[in-house]
């Protein structure tokens, strides 16, 4: 979600707002995707259409095509570090203050505390704030990547794919382990991948590698042919993650977490497939053109100021008790309510701080 850029790309814009969009209905609660307790075309259809939904990854590959081949300058990137830091202090205090005020409860110092300290994704308050957390974690080590990107390509090529085989390749062994461990119950083989997963050398690895991606993808050329076989690789990654969570929920008899298919290669595949798809978008100037780079630049406020909206949702609504259809409006509600807020928010002088980079 970097607002900062000195020349915009198109497809990017498109891309930063196909992100946002999948992050919403994720928190609003529009899917409803247990086909196991509720079986219904319906309930098979959102679970397949969720198991692609996972902004967060997109926009790190946006920030790593528009970040790694760019020039860089260490104090405003330290800046830049020191400044998602204070958004999250500032944006966690909000959170907790006004959904205490929504659900109209007192937080005692020792509760608020507590609750500031706890970012995690679950967190009732402050779980959007885990990706904002990550992203510090990432600029850290950035400049390592940045310098060894300019000095030394070949070093460079060889940490990213080291990257890749521990993101992407331990978690498509899970894939294969978890199951068969269920079928033939052997423990150890749990542990060969827990074993496995001692050597990783890296830490917040799928992040790191979405970023690496993205420098790549604006670094590689990319023919009619080489598209084509891509289009048709995220085409049958599409179907494995599909069959794999059908496959897998049914062996349970339960149906298995959307968010298995998060750091998977599939997802990734299918995400470089998006971002070729993009690339054919160009504006224009027309209407559609103009809202989609207005969009593109208040993803950060939308990402905030959403999830003070869905406070006032989970009070005063519980979605998987509507239809389909009251679903979709009431998170179509909250985008346009976070978007217009947003822009307001932005054109206050000072006060738009709080939305962007």
């Amino acid at each position: 979600m970097n607002n900062e850029i000195t020349k915009r790309y198109d497809n990017i814009d498109l891309l930063k707002v196909i992100a946002i969009l999948m992050v919403l209905p994720l928190h609003t609660g529009l899917f409803v995707t247990d086909f196991i307790k509720m079986s219904s075309i319906g309930t098979y259809i959102q679970y397949a259409i969720r198991l692609v939904c996972a902004g967060v990854p997109l926009f790190i590959l946006v920030n790593g095509f528009l970040l790694i081949n760019k020039n860089f300058d260490l104090k405003k990137h330290v800046r830049k570090i020191l400044k998602i830091f204070l958004l999250i202090v500032i944006w966690s205090s909000i959170f907790i203050c006004l959904k205490n005020l929504i659900i109209g409860e007192k937080i005692s110092i020792e509760s608020f505390i507590t609750n500031f300290l706890n970012t995690n994704i679950s967190s009732k308050y402050t779980g959007e704030l885990w990706s904002l957390q990550n992203l510090i974690m990432l600029y850290i080590v950035f400049p390592f990547i940045k310098a060894l990107h300019d000095s030394n390509k070949k070093v460079y090529n060889y940490c990213a794919i080291t990257l890749f085989v521990f993101t992407f390749g331990t978690n498509l062994l899970n894939l294969v382990i978890e199951p068969l461990s269920y079928i033939t119950e052997c423990d150890w083989i749990k542990l060969i991948v827990s074993y496995i997963g001692k050597y990783n050398p890296f830490s917040n690895s799928i992040f790191l590698s979405y970023f690496i991606l993205g420098g790549f993808l604006k670094d590689l050329e990319c023919s009619k042919n080489k598209k084509r076989t891509i289009y048709i690789l995220a085409i049958l990654s599409y179907i494995v993650v599909i069959i794999y969570g059908y496959g897998v929920s049914f062996l349970y008899n339960k149906t298995y977490s959307c968010n298995y298919n998060y750091s998977q290669v599939f997802l990734a595949i299918i995400y470089i497939a998006f971002f070729y798809l993009s690339k054919n978008y160009k504006n224009t100037g027309n209407i559609f053109n103009k809202i989609i780079k207005s969009i593109s630049k208040n993803t950060m406020g939308i990402y905030f100021i959403h999830w003070i909206c869905t406070f006032m949702e989970f009070k005063y609504f519980n979605l998987a008790e509507y239809r389909l259809l009251y679903r979709v409006i009431i998170t179509m509600a909250i985008f346009v309510v976070s978007y217009t807020i947003s822009i307001i928010i932005s054109k206050i002088p000072k006060l738009n701080n709080l939305i962007k980079l």
